[in-house]
């Protein structure tokens, strides 16, 4: 398998977290869920919704406006027939665009370091009021330039597709400085103490 780059423009609308229909938490706690509907859509073909991720992932779900943790996020993927996946700890950006050759990646973020509309060459957050930790996709890398460039799902965006004034990004390219910046705020970002990924090993 070789990155999923080139899969991007197939695998449309992103999954984008905020005000999804019947979400937990208004889709709020929903960027593990929704990064797990987009592996899941790229393996098997299935489209499904965050909530059904998160109901597969954590049954009975005692706490909706809390994220899925790794171990959780995992069985959701078990439960749709994902295979391949394990966690990883500690992870850097290279490892995470590496271990793209093998499928999406989950990679966890502070997002307080995660790239804005004017340092991506495509896409960007827009919402700065949100500091804490956070997952995204990674779907690949190429060298332009001699620089590597990272092609990432942020699903920090409003589910219609709009964010205010310009519309949401199918996805963000970014310099792999940028990534590598984004992974590293997640230590000490809502407790984690450590970076890692969920990703598939071959």
């Amino acid at each position: 398998m070789t990155d999923q780059v080139n899969l991007l423009p197939t695998l449309m609308p992103p999954y984008r977290q905020i005000g999804y229909p019947n979400a937990p938490c208004g889709g709020r706690s929903c960027c593990t869920d929704s990064v797990g509907a987009e592996i899941v859509r790229r393996d098997k073909g299935r489209t499904i919704s965050p909530g059904a991720f998160r109901a597969a992932a954590r049954p009975g779900d005692q706490t909706p406006c809390s994220g899925l943790t790794p171990g959780q996020f995992l069985n959701g993927l078990r439960a749709y027939g994902v295979k391949g996946y394990e966690y990883a700890s500690p992870v850097t950006a290279s490892d995470v665009l590496a271990a793209t050759d093998h499928g999406i990646v989950l990679v966890g973020v502070g997002y307080a370091g995660y790239p804005t509309v004017r340092e991506c060459q495509v896409g960007g957050k827009v919402d700065f009021g949100f500091v804490g930790a956070h997952a995204v996709s990674v779907w690949g890398r190429r060298k332009l330039n001699g620089r590597w460039i990272a092609w990432v799902r942020d699903p920090d965006h409003h589910w219609n597709g709009s964010d205010g004034a310009r519309p949401a990004p199918p996805y963000d390219r970014m310099d792999s400085a940028y990534l590598t910046r984004a992974i590293a705020a997640l230590v000490g970002a809502s407790g984690w103490q450590t970076t890692f990924a969920i990703w598939r090993t071959s």
